[in-house]
């Protein structure tokens, strides 16, 4: 690994062959005589294999996102094809590799959620609702807020925060939480994630949690940033964890229109310090299906179309 971001390839013998193709893979492919060679991350086609060869295979930055890698994900693969037909066989080779601590595409150590939300307005008179879909979280915000609802008691259309699925200690009745008018009195303390797994619920009712919106495509995210003078809006804002009614009660708009085109996390600052805390703050660098930041480094919380 060169600069902690580059691989390379160096032959140190003759292989009987001038190029193959290289393949990356996760390490978790038993390779036998006659696997296909296919669902790679990444390929390199036609690498010099001549004797003394040193060819640069991947770059961990631009070429694939490794995120955050640790010893339980950060082994792979390299398939070397030498007759580059697509298939292992014997006179193949894979060679192991661990990326540790890789600087390349790294994420802070912080909890991942939806909450940007268009805000919601069902036909229904339930408010709570376990799937995360009926709270409207949605990835493109028009710069009008054309896409997004009123509230009621004032609240503008804009970009709103809702916390409902993610509130500790609530009562819930087949799908749905019923006690909106009685918080902290239940005993569900988790929720279930786009992608079908439990997670614990982070906030309490009552709770008192900073906002920042921050340019996803002029700051880089890391632990310790400084949050209180890069926020679009001009300042961080605070706000209270509450449930919100599909009547527009409780949803509360933390942008309003118009507001700029462009890409944007939304960090919620649990400690109130005006920095990204690990371990501590959670951030929404997470699409509508629920993909993360340290998936795929491209996801951002949200965008601001025309």
């Amino acid at each position: 690994v060169n600069g902690d971001k580059q691989v390379y390839l160096k032959v140190t013998s003759d292989l009987g062959t001038a190029t193959g193709d290289v393949y990356l893979f996760d390490h978790n492919i038993t390779w036998t005589e006659g696997t296909s060679i296919t669902g790679e991350l990444f390929v390199k086609n036609d690498v010099d294999l001549s004797n003394g060869a040193n060819s640069l295979i991947i770059d961990l930055e631009s070429d694939v996102s490794i995120i955050n890698p640790k010893q339980n994900n950060g082994m792979f693969d390299f398939v070397i094809d030498y007759d580059k037909d697509g298939v292992f066989d014997s006179n193949d080779k894979v060679v192991s590799l661990t990326v540790r601590d890789t600087v390349a595409n790294d994420a802070p150590n912080v909890g991942y959620i939806n909450i940007a939300s268009r805000g919601f307005n069902h036909d229904n008179h339930y408010t709570h609702s376990d799937n995360l879909s009926d709270y409207g979280y949605i990835d493109e915000f028009k710069k009008d807020g054309s896409n997004t609802h009123y509230g009621c008691c004032g609240s503008t259309k804009g970009v709103k925060v809702i916390w409902n699925p993610y509130i500790k200690n609530i009562t819930k009745s087949g799908g749905y939480f019923t006690n909106a008018g009685y918080p902290n009195s239940g005993s569900v303390t988790t929720y279930v994630d786009q992608n079908s797994v439990e997670q614990e619920s982070p906030f309490n009712y009552g709770q008192r949690i900073n906002i920042y919106i921050i340019d996803a495509e002029v700051n880089k995210l890391k632990a310790n940033l400084e949050l209180d003078n890069i926020d679009v809006r001009g300042y961080g804002s605070t706000h209270t964890v509450q449930y919100s009614c599909s009547n527009g009660a409780g949803q509360q708009t933390i942008w309003r229109p118009n507001m700029d085109v462009g890409k944007y996390y939304l960090i919620l600052d649990m400690d109130m310090d005006g920095k990204i805390t690990e371990g501590v703050d959670f951030i929404d660098a997470v699409d509508q299906t629920g993909k993360k930041i340290t998936e795929d480094s491209s996801v951002v919380g949200f965008s601001v179309i025309d």
